[in-house]
């Protein structure tokens, strides 16, 4: 506005009141397959004030590159456009079984977006189940302590990932909850174990086992029932008591 009048108005410009959202923790492992990977995450604590519209998952290449690659489809509606998304099964995978993949979440809103801290999942299924018991080692067992082995699991069956422990669980001989021997904490190969703690003289122990892999644990194996107890002592030597040119009486 001058002397002469006011000026026509000005275009508008739109601003939204808010910032990108918060940075926000990284995606995590909810089941995986040597072909697909389920991952779940948590919304940003903070949307910056306007709310979240959507979002888009990215991975690397399974060979350490940058994660940049928009999983399953670029600019999948079916992602980017659901605010409330917090699961996606990812499944076009080039990446060899068995490889680390690198996965980042990105919160848009009106303003921007922002990337989530990034987690590394293997690209397997968890273990196959052991087919076999624990396998009880008669010469190390008595009714002090038992002994088992733990048969190895072939490479079949771990899930397109290297086993990385077994683990040994025992209960109370009583029919109680099984309790951890070793190799959940920590992890272990270990597949010998001799128990002493714990064992009394007569009862019947059930053992079992299971296998983990960088993709998780496998279910538990088949029952092992193991008796504490060993074979009787020697008896004293028998005793004479009468004879006869036709008979031995003999006392024990």
């Amino acid at each position: 506005m001058n002397f002469n009048g006011e000026s026509l108005e000005s275009d508008v410009y739109t601003f939204n009141s808010c910032n990108t959202p918060t940075s926000f923790d990284a995606p995590y492992r909810i089941t995986s397959t040597s072909t697909t990977i389920t991952i779940g995450w948590n919304s940003p604590a903070d949307d910056g004030g306007c709310p979240i519209l959507g979002y888009a998952v990215f991975r690397d290449d399974g060979a350490g590159g940058d994660i940049i690659n928009e999983v399953n489809a670029v600019n999948d509606p079916l992602v980017r456009l659901i605010p409330t998304l917090n699961e996606l099964t990812v499944t076009n995978f080039v990446a060899v079984t068995g490889s680390a993949i690198r996965f980042k979440v990105t919160a848009y809103n009106m303003e921007g977006s922002t990337d989530s801290q990034f987690s590394s999942i293997i690209l397997a299924g968890p273990p196959l189940a052991p087919t076999l018991m624990p396998t009880l080692i008669d010469d190390l067992t008595d009714d002090t302590m038992i002994s088992v082995s733990l048969p190895l699991i072939p490479d079949s069956d771990n899930g397109n990932s290297a086993i990385i422990s077994y683990e040994l669980l025992c209960d109370d001989g009583l029919g109680g909850d099984f309790r951890s021997i070793g190799g959940f904490s920590p992890i272990s190969l270990v597949t010998e174990y001799t128990i002493t703690e714990g064992i009394e003289r007569g009862r019947t122990y059930r053992l079992i086992y299971r296998t983990l892999n960088g993709a998780g644990w496998s279910d538990y194996s088949p029952t092992l029932y193991a008796l504490a107890a060993t074979v009787p002592s020697a008896p004293p030597a028998p005793t004479l008591i009468s004879s006869s040119g036709t008979s031995i009486k003999l006392g024990f």
